[in-house]
């Protein structure tokens, strides 16, 4: 099976948070498994030149019509992983800047049009007939009706919707150069949200099939929950949407053999030798960020600081949290708002709060392994992967209980023969500082600590098992248009 993937992130060569995780993980496992996959990216900047990559022997470049004008793209390829990329340089709108994403999302619409449609141009030419393609959010979504409207095309499109609240609305005077019919944008058109386009609503229409990235955030959408304007699309779509929970690359995301850390340790060794491991890599981030050594427990939080992650929440909640003898790390950026609440809550308390604007892949790994315990206070969660790396890690979850969390964190006391990790409901200060004290008796019960610990480390989350789930959609779906194709002779 051939499956081109399109999407604006992939581990190493551009990423900003979990997509580039799952597209580069899931590529490869479908790589492993003998199937031919092929990313295709956008350049950006320096990447444009990236180890390897040359002119791609089938299409070296192209040109493609933007509004009144016409832009040269130049594709080149290499190889990750056992994986196929091809870079998508377009120079006119991507290598002005280094950086993935503007500030401001609409100041991105016009450049993952042209994204868009240069891959729609390359596949509708170049790309043999029997693949399939998949597509990762907004960035990619409007490759759907290109392909469909444009006829040259016939294989299955797949939409994984990441976070259906990031649709990538864009001003009605950019749809020209979407070379798609006028009809799209007319009043409830595919394309048409309240006289903006909406790439995200047009590639839940024009796919064969959705997915999100858990099965609990797919019911949560399709109930009507947390459907952000989209919901009679999405009951529209219900029959071909379904939710697939995101798995991990256990070769980056492995104690034993991460290389950020400072002392490795395995699932298997003795819990006093996996705690060992783990306070000296406390330690060493007690260090780095200015926390006082006095072996307390670490609450951590590390992701994007947005509203929907709940940083503020876990910002309320740090009083408690102090009281409780436990410190506080976190790192992310985001919101500028939450950011200077962040800044302002760790002036307030030196030495027992630390902060760290901006984000730092080396560092994450170190605070996940040396944490006590990862909040994880989401308002909304498609996914919530880094509730998955905390176990990974031997790190017990304190996590909010929506969307993909459900799936991932099974409460202690709820499931005291497996449970490992701990759910709170209400999004509030006061509920996480309850799950924190929970957290901190648990502590004070070594065993019941270590059966917990080691519970978390033996859970399997690799893309080597949860890759099936994909595997197994797009094999019904080549097997579906297949038997089309027979009964259309």
């Amino acid at each position: 099976m051939r499956v081109v993937v399109v999407a604006a992130e992939m581990v190493p060569l551009a990423k900003v948070g979990g997509l580039a995780d799952v597209v580069g993980g899931l590529s490869k496992t479908l790589a492993k498994r003998g199937h031919e996959v092929c990313v295709m990216l956008p350049a950006y900047g320096s990447s444009a030149s990236a180890p390897g990559a040359v002119p791609h022997p089938m299409c070296p470049s192209l040109e493609i019509p933007f509004g009144k004008d016409r832009l040269a793209v130049s594709l080149r390829r290499t190889r990750h992983d056992g994986v196929e990329v091809v870079l998508v340089d377009i120079p006119a709108l991507f290598a002005d800047r280094e950086e993935i994403y503007a500030p401001e999302p609409a100041a991105d619409a016009g450049r993952f049009i042209a994204f868009c449609r240069a891959v729609s141009a390359f596949l509708s030419a170049h790309s043999p007939r029997g693949g399939l393609v998949h597509l990762h959010d907004h960035h990619a979504a409007l490759v759907a009706p290109m392909l469909v409207e444009g006829g040259g095309w016939s294989g299955p499109i797949v939409l994984t919707i990441h976070n259906l609240a990031y649709q990538g609305l864009a001003p009605a005077e950019l749809f020209p150069r979407t070379g798609l019919p006028e009809s799209l944008f007319r009043s409830m058109g595919a394309c048409e949200y309240f006289g903006r386009i909406n790439p995200l609503k047009a590639g839940i229409l024009y796919s064969h099939a959705v997915t999100t990235v858990s099965p609990t955030y797919g019911a949560e959408i399709v109930s009507g929950e947390h459907g952000f304007g989209l919901e009679g699309v999405v009951q529209e779509s219900r029959a071909k949407i379904s939710g697939i929970l995101n798995g991990i690359d256990t070769e980056i995301w492995s104690p034993a053999v991460d290389p950020h850390l400072d002392r490795p340790y395995r699932s298997r060794q003795a819990v006093r030798t996996i705690l060992d491991a783990k306070q000296a890599n406390a330690r060493g981030v007690r260090g780095e960020l200015g926390l006082t050594e006095r072996g307390a427990p670490l609450v951590a939080f590390v992701g994007r600081m947005t509203s929907q992650k709940g940083v503020d929440l876990l910002v309320d909640a740090v009083p408690e949290i102090l009281r409780l003898g436990c410190q506080v790390a976190i790192l992310g950026q985001g919101e500028a708002g939450i950011e200077e609440a962040v800044r302002r809550v760790s002036a307030a308390h030196p030495g027992e709060v630390a902060c760290r604007i901006g984000f730092e892949e080396a560092l994450a790994h170190r605070l996940i392994a040396g944490a006590s315990f990862l909040a994880v206070p989401s308002r909304f969660e498609p996914c919530g992967v880094t509730s998955i790396y905390a176990q990974a890690y031997g790190t017990i979850p304190i996590a909010r209980r929506t969307g993909g969390l459900i799936d991932i964190v099974k409460d202690i006391d709820e499931h005291p023969a497996d449970g490992t990790g701990l759910l709170f409901g209400p999004p509030t200060g006061e509920a996480l500082g309850d799950a924190v004290r929970r957290a901190v008796s648990l502590c004070a019960d070594r065993k019941r600590h270590g059966t917990v610990l080691r519970r978390a480390m033996l859970r399997d989350f690799s893309w080597d098992r949860l890759g099936d789930g994909y595997e197994r959609l797009f094999l019904s779906l080549m097997s579906n248009q297949a038997k089309r194709a027979e009964v259309g002779k």
